[in-house]
């Protein structure tokens, strides 16, 4: 999928973040398989957005601006934007970014997860979501992923 991309994350935030954590491990060692566990444990996640938050209305005002949208729910934004160069595909980076939390593998079958191209039909950016994954977790504003399906 082109969604992590490198063009595509080179000049965002998580870019930056990244690159300077990669350059403060690249010299540390362990001596010990659980010191290992307990400095990686958070590698294991899987970045995914709650179902639920596909009616939340987009509050990021510099991605609307930058796509002459209005607020309205994040299902909305991704069925109106029109993608016209790297600039595009960085905001619309942003703005999906906005709406991921980090979840442990542990929680979720990935084999099973639905990707957010299953649920937007605007086809200019259908290959673009193809990797990012869906729960149907609950979710609240406050405390986060609540481990809870939905169908509960």
């Amino acid at each position: 999928s082109q969604f992590y991309a490198e063009e595509n994350l080179k000049d965002t935030r998580y870019w930056a973040k990244f690159r300077n954590s990669l350059e403060s491990i690249k010299y540390y060692s362990v001596n010990k398989k659980m010191e290992a566990q307990e400095i990686f444990r958070e590698i294991a996640q899987i970045n995914s957005i709650p179902l639920k938050l596909l009616e939340r209305e987009v509050e990021n005002e510099r991605i609307l601006k930058e796509f002459g949208l209005s607020k309205a729910s994040f299902r909305a934004i991704l069925e109106k934007i029109k993608i016209k160069g790297k600039k595009d595909k960085i905001f619309l980076t942003e703005l999906i970014k906005d709406f991921m939390v980090p979840l442990p593998v542990y929680r979720i079958k990935r084999s099973s997860l639905p990707t957010l191209r299953d649920y937007v039909e605007n086809k200019e950016i259908k290959d673009f979501l193809s990797n990012i994954f869906l729960v149907d977790y609950k979710y609240d504003h406050n405390l986060g992923v609540l481990y809870e399906s939905n169908e509960s």
